[in-house]
């Protein structure tokens, strides 16, 4: 049984960017497999961990009581199982060994390095049969549309991680070279804005590290400067997400309140600054308990449409774009409380442990949590709750209060 409950978790790893039906398939398999195994005695090496991992959940199951849209809090309930699942299945300390960890953070990045490579073979082809060089850059390139980019990027920048962390050890240099590569080219064709400077920030981070010697530091930060520099240049759409970013323009803003926001391709940010406006008419409207983990996007929609957001209420379904903002409006200030606790308590122990992996991973999480709702993403509940757990149960010294 163990051999079979480490295939599972392998086979989990590996379709985590490739098969959702199958990925899900093989997390319930995987659930099965250790309720056999513990005969439902689940052991829980560390209570209180374990308790602030889950509390997101149980907070988000008991506002279904007062959620007026049940069908939408079931599905939205079933989508988040795995915050209590995975959690659940690890806190035994069953994936303790640093060799099992490693080889599961393996099948992850070389899985995703694979579909990275797809990826930038479709966006030549594009531009084969085109000619144009626009048509190597943009979502459009994504081998499964099913990815969305946000969680595309998301991988391309753990596997950015993984590999620099791994160079340390002074073996495969050349692969972990070339995978690092890779994930960078992807997210320049992606031309996705928060992935790649999330990228530059762990490069910058393990030049300091690794690199010995100011002068040298330096050399190599001004090398990986100018390169990015060139890449940022000959990529247009990159190049003007950049340029709204640093030449913030008030007068560019979607205009609430007026029926103004139609006939206009908006930019990201913009459109995030006028959702989370929307989404704060909501919260102030219900801080204490939320809305309910079903009638979040109602009243998303009726916000939209009572600011006269159009675009956003008639002819899209935008989230909150920001899980933090997602959480509050769903469970209100305990739910959010609780959210924040899984991630700054287990970074804080990271870091007090030397975990540099963890410490990352959890970074790069809130990072991405700050302009996209990750846990409202099957992909993105499946890999923070699948790896969160294996990390955080497996730290050098327990995490307690």
């Amino acid at each position: 049984t163990d051999l079979v409950t480490w295939l599972l978790a392998a086979g989990i790893a590996v379709t985590m960017v490739w098969f959702p039906f199958l990925n899900g398939a093989l997390c319930v398999l995987f659930f099965l497999m250790r309720v056999y195994q513990t005969k439902f005695r689940f052991r829980i090496n560390q209570p209180f961990l374990f308790f602030i991992l889950t509390g997101t959940f149980v907070v988000s199951a008991i506002s279904f009581f007062y959620s007026a849209n049940v069908k939408e809090a079931l599905n939205t309930l079933q989508l988040k199982l795995p915050l209590l699942v995975f959690p659940l299945a690890f806190a035994d300390g069953s994936y303790g060994t640093a060799q099992k960890k490693n080889q599961l953070l393996y099948l992850f990045s070389g899985s995703v390095l694979l579909y990275c490579l797809v990826l930038i073979g479709k966006a030549i082809l594009f531009y084969w049969k085109s000619g144009n060089v626009n048509d190597l850059f943009g979502y459009h390139i994504l081998p499964l549309q099913y990815v969305y980019p946000s969680v595309a990027a998301l991988f391309c920048v753990f596997g950015v991680a993984i590999h620099m962390h791994l160079l340390n050890g002074k073996k495969n240099l050349f692969y972990h070279l070339i995978a690092v590569l890779v994930f960078l080219i992807t997210l320049f064709l992606l031309s996705n804005r928060l992935g790649l400077i999330s990228c530059i920030l762990l490069i910058v981070y393990f030049v300091i590290r690794m690199v010995p010697g100011l002068k040298l530091q330096i050399l190599t930060g001004s090398i990986l400067l100018v390169l990015i520099t060139g890449f940022i240049l000959l990529n247009q759409p990159l190049r003007n997400r950049f340029q709204t970013l640093f030449q913030f323009n008030k007068a560019l803003m979607v205009p609430l309140d007026e029926d103004a926001s139609l006939d206009k391709s908006w930019d990201g940010l913009y459109l995030r600054i006028a959702i989370w406006n929307c989404a704060a008419d909501v919260i102030k409207s219900n801080p204490v308990t939320g809305v309910g983990v079903g009638d979040v996007q109602d009243e998303l929609q009726k916000s939209y449409e009572n600011r006269k957001f159009y675009f956003a209420s008639r002819y899209n379904r935008y989230n909150a774009h920001n899980q933090f903002i997602e959480q509050w409006l769903m469970t209100g200030l305990i739910g959010l409380l609780f959210l924040m606790l899984a991630m700054a308590m287990p970074f804080y122990y990271s870091i007090r442990n030397g975990d540099v992996l963890y410490s990352l991973f959890l970074l790069v999480f809130i990072l991405f949590c700050c302009t996209e709702s990750m846990l409202e993403i099957s992909k993105g509940v499946v890999w923070y709750s699948f790896f969160n757990s294996i990390f955080a149960f497996h730290q050098h010294k327990p995490i307690n209060p």
